[in-house]
């Protein structure tokens, strides 16, 4: 099973290249802190682990609507 990670520092057109083969399915897991917040949606993401700790519900509510996404090739 194929994983990359992304952050701040990922060079832009390596993070496009990233997030490209992860909606192709050539990635299984990808790992991001504070990154994909905002502007990025993931139909294909079939499990949101929520590992980083907020004190606000807007906040936690906003970033785990990345994940759950309603998708044609999900079951669920």
């Amino acid at each position: 099973m194929k994983a990359e990670v992304v952050s701040g520092t990922t060079k832009s057109k390596d993070r496009d290249k990233i997030l490209k083969n992860y909606e192709n399915g050539d990635i299984k897991v990808l790992c991001a802190c504070d990154l994909l917040n905002e502007g990025w949606d993931s139909p294909k993401t079939q499990v949101l682990l929520m590992a980083r700790p907020t004190m606000s519900k807007t906040i936690y509510m906003q970033q785990l609507g990345r994940g759950p996404e309603k998708h044609k090739a999900k079951t669920i």
